[in-house]
């Protein structure tokens, strides 16, 4: 390629906003000496590979494209940026991400809107998913089977709908993009600090080209195996006026605060998943001549992901029915201004739980595209396709909790730097790693778990007309069709999972070896906080074995019936199960325009969806007060059978949208773009499941969904700025701006009656509204020393009006950065990326009223390294969260811990050869 330099004025003016002349002051000085008498002096050719070439090709796209988008491209055939494409992404203008258990990138956020807001397809087409709703899990699906990921962020009539945030549109490769035969192989190690686990992957895709390259086949496997780790906050629960200030005597010490808050629950634990992914996807592709072309294609992957977790929690949570403490059971409560900093625990029986989660998804696409040319100017393009996933978890879920009663105490303190402290003192002096099968009573023990099964059948159909006409370059207009049917089926024993509550017996009554030692020696490493860092786990089969023990005996005074355990086997929940069918038609038309100097399209899209809901409701029949004498006091809540019901509903939505571009000068490209945009409530939205804490004596009841819900509607608009100062580098800045409208929260209902009982009630619906705004700045620039920087940064500021209140979105950071410096020159190559999230609000609902969860900054830093070794071998070594990370977020007092996940640090090593 040849590399054209711009005038001397605008690259001495961007050095200048940069400083970046301190990166290649020498280089600079060359450069003004060589261009004095000429501006437009022309370099050698110079062939671009690796990072750089995929970058310049991402710029490309974006430059090119005749909407507001941005683009990633894989570096070579198989080869993405990144281990996992949500982590690619974050690197581009507006895109935030959620981060899975072990730090792997898996939900991602667009320009403000939460995943919910935004649709993720794979060629055009609707990936299904294994969530309850719509979002996709970016983690089940393996980087090495994508050529590229395109980012729309605005809309035309042409394209799917569905998205107010933007659409993130996956593209696999096609045979007959590079001719003949091509071939790459590529295996990779990795460790991680926290896991101490050495796992590994081994990918390979194959393509050829036949009969001049009309026909063309290509074919990709990956298969990775690893096991990741995080350490965190299982839980961190606070009160208000609970015990209130009179209760426990510190009428004086409220200070300016209303009411008293107190801690209630408190548990740390370890999250260990090994992960095994493999995946295969295919093409085939036929183009006979010019007028005909036609593709098969395929994808299929597993994600095969057992997980367990093990935490230990402490219920400091005040009660009055005991006179252990000067106050109950707490006493040396200090208060500072309504905030109750610490107290000792009396009575207090540590606990401890054991979880598995089964988590196995199985992925898969396949379709036909096809076009033709009926003539010079008159094209029809149809597609064709079918997704499905599922995942079988029910019953196969696992939650167990087994505590040691006695007269324990506990010393509890918030900790300003850390996690709050939490020291045990046993009545017999042990420690919480000596107690065994003789001291641990049996709790809760609950199966539970979901099979979700998502199907998603579409067809498109599309004619493009390419008049003789001045300004007019595209007629194109067309329709779609799409059915989805998400069943979700709860399988659980959650009626029977108290059945052994407050510790009846211990493991040694019944004989049953279930105690086993922490599988982990560096639990919390360089976490501040004073809490136990080793306590026991235990054998599932073996605590399941226990309860059966029990059957037919007389233990301490209770007498269990015959098969009395066998009331634990789960069974089908079906109010906690639905199957939701939806239906779409939509049909568009556009007019693509196009002058010397500007470019535009013009269209709108007339969507109509019918939506049905299967579901179940059982009522509350009777609510009975059980006096334990201690924290484990509960109801008895008795139900109704489940009654079987069906809902249906229906919505048209006229969605209009403009796109605009013009060239004020050869390099400078202004964009402004409106459009009308919807965002379907989530699946599982519609879906008017519920659940109940009356249990716990918390007389609230949550209906999920409401199948009235109508789609959120948005009146959006962007105003962009492009410098394409050089090849393969750019200056952009955007701002945008969004109304939305029918945004989805909770109205609630207080004193309703039920069983005796005053409830509290909520529901989802539409009605509220929020504004969604914010400035994209980014920069790419290429030195002609081999150096190069990326950078870009993202100001989104969001309202949303809940109950008459603004307040901003959740998972939104107001500040989000990239920044990343590259270094390529014919053999090596070298990045070091930053990608930074700043503050979001986590949670708007919190325990302390007005007080939303906020989760603090992360920055998130990576490395790699590749030395060109051959021809045709690669040999390169990664880095990620380099520094560290850890998620924290806190409910406004930072001693007011809600939510704490490390990962640890992760390296990789790996080959690569090439045919």
């Amino acid at each position: 390629m040849t590399i054209k330099l711009s005038s001397l004025a605008s690259r001495t003016a961007l050095y200048g906003v940069l400083g970046l002349s301190i990166f290649s002051q020498g280089a600079l000085a060359q450069e003004t000496s060589d261009t004095t008498d000429d501006a437009n002096l022309t370099l050698e050719e110079i062939i671009v590979t690796g990072k750089r070439a995929s970058l310049e090709r991402s710029l490309a796209t974006k430059r090119d494209a005749r909407q507001v988008l941005d683009s990633i491209s894989a570096e070579e055939l198989g080869k993405f940026p990144d281990a996992n494409v949500a982590d690619s992404l974050q690197h581009i203008t507006g895109i935030t991400i959620s981060r899975a258990h072990g730090g792997e990138g898996q939900y991602v956020t667009v320009r403000g809107l939460p995943p919910q807001y935004s649709i993720v397809t794979l060629n055009n087409r609707i990936l299904a998913t294994d969530d309850d709703g719509r979002d996709f899990a970016f983690d089940v699906l393996p980087s090495e089977v994508i050529s590229g990921a395109d980012v729309l962020k605005s809309p035309e009539a042409a394209a799917l709908e569905g998205s107010i945030g933007g659409s993130v549109n996956l593209r696999s490769a096609r045979p007959l993009d590079r001719s003949g035969f091509n071939a790459a192989i590529r295996g990779e190690s990795d460790y991680n600090t926290l896991s101490k686990d050495l796992g590994y992957k081994v990918s390979g895709v194959i393509s050829q080209t036949f009969a001049d390259d009309t026909v063309g086949f290509l074919v990709g496997m990956t298969y990775q195996d690893k096991t990741v780790r995080s350490d965190g906050l299982g839980e961190m629960f606070f009160n208000q006026d609970w015990p209130s200030a009179e209760d426990v005597g510190a009428e004086g010490q409220l200070g300016s605060a209303d009411v008293l808050t107190s801690p209630c629950c408190y548990s740390v634990g370890t999250w260990i998943e090994q992960k095994k992914r493999w995946a295969v996807s295919g093409a085939l592709q036929f183009k006979p001549n010019d007028r005909l072309e036609m593709t098969f294609d395929g994808l299929f992957t597993r994600l095969d992901s057992p997980a367990s977790g093990y935490n230990e929690s402490f219920y400091v949570e005040y009660y009055d029915g005991s006179d252990a403490g000067d106050y109950g059971n707490w006493s040396d409560i200090v208060v500072d201004n309504g905030l109750v900093t610490s107290m000792t625990v009396h009575g207090l029986v540590p606990e401890q739980v054991t979880r598995v989660e089964h988590r196995v998804v199985d992925t898969y696409q396949m379709g036909w595209n096809g076009k033709y040319d009926v003539t010079d100017n008159f094209r029809i393009m149809g597609d064709v396709y079918y997704s499905k996933a599922k995942r079988l978890s029910g019953g196969k879920d696992s939650w167990v909790v087994a505590g040691a009663a006695g007269d324990h105490t506990g010393y509890f303190s918030l900790n300003e730097n850390g996690l709050p402290n939490i020291v045990m003192e046993l009545e017999d002096g042990r420690s919480l790693a000596e107690l065994g099968n003789d001291d641990y009573g049996v709790h809760w023990a609950e199966l539970g778990g979901t099979d979700v099964r998502d199907e998603v059948t579409g067809s498109t159909l599309d004619f493009d007309f390419t008049p003789n006409m001045d300004y007019v370059a595209a007629i194109k207009f067309g329709g779609a069709y799409t059915k989805r049917k998400k069943v979700r089926d709860t399988v659980d024993n959650l009626e029977n999972a108290c059945n052994y509550c407050d510790y009846p017996f211990t493991f040694g009554d019944v004989g049953v070896d279930v105690v086993r030692p922490m599988p982990i020696d560096n639990f919390m490493a360089g976490v501040d906080g004073d809490f136990p860092r080793t306590f026991v786990v235990f054998d599932l089969d073996a605590y399941w074995e226990a309860l059966r023990a029990s059957d037919g005996q007389t233990i301490n005074g209770i007498t269990y019936p015959e098969n009395y355990s066998d009331l634990m086997t789960p069974v089908r929940n079906p109010v906690k199960s639905y199957a939701v069918d939806e239906e779409t038609w939509a049909g568009y038309a556009q007019v693509d325009l196009e002058g010397e100097s500007w470019f535009a399209n013009v269209g709108a899209r007339l969507v109509h969806t019918s939506t049905s809901v299967d579901y179940a409701v059982n009522e509350i029949t009777s609510i009975v007060f059980v006096d334990s004498g201690g924290a484990t006091s509960h109801y008895d809540v008795t139900y109704s059978e489940a009654v079987e019901k069906s809902d249906s509903g229906s919505y048209t939505r006229f969605l209009p949208s403009m796109n605009l571009g013009y060239w004020l000068q050869e390099d400078l490209l202004l964009r402004f773009a409106a459009a009308k945009t919807m965002a379907r409530p989530s699946l599982n939205q519609l879906a008017p499941t519920r659940e109940d804490y009356a249990y716990d004596g918390d007389f609230s009841m949550y209906i999920d969904g409401n199948v009235a819900l109508k789609p959120i509607s948005a009146k959006q608009a962007d105003l962009a700025l492009e410098w394409y100062f050089q090849e393969g580098s750019a200056l952009t800045a955007a701002l945008f701006w969004k109304d939305i409208d029918g945004f989805v929260t909770s109205q609630g209902s207080y004193d309703v009656p039920i069983a005796g009982q005053e409830f509290y009630v909520e529901q989802p619906v539409n009605g509220q509204s929020a504004k969604v705004k914010g400035v994209e700045v980014g920069l790419q620039y290429f030195f002609q020393n081999g150096f190069g920087i990326i950078a870009n940064y993202t100001y989104t500021d969001t309202k949303a009006r809940i109950d008459g209140v603004e307040e901003g979105l959740e998972g939104v950071s107001k500040h989000a950065y990239s920044l990343a410096g590259l270094y390529q020159n014919d053999k090596f190559e070298a990045m070091v990326s930053a990608d930074y999230s700043g503050k979001t609000i986590v949670a708007l609902y919190s325990p302390i009223e007005g007080v939303p969860s906020t989760g603090e900054a992360v920055t998130w830093v990576s490395a790699s390294l590749s030395y060109h070794l051959t021809e045709q071998v690669d040999i390169y070594a990664k880095g990620n969260n380099l520094t560290n990370a850890k998620e924290r977020a806190f409910l406004g007092d930072p001693r007011l811990v809600s939510g704490f996940e490390t990962w640890g640090r992760s390296f990789f090593l790996g080959a690569s050869y090439t045919f």
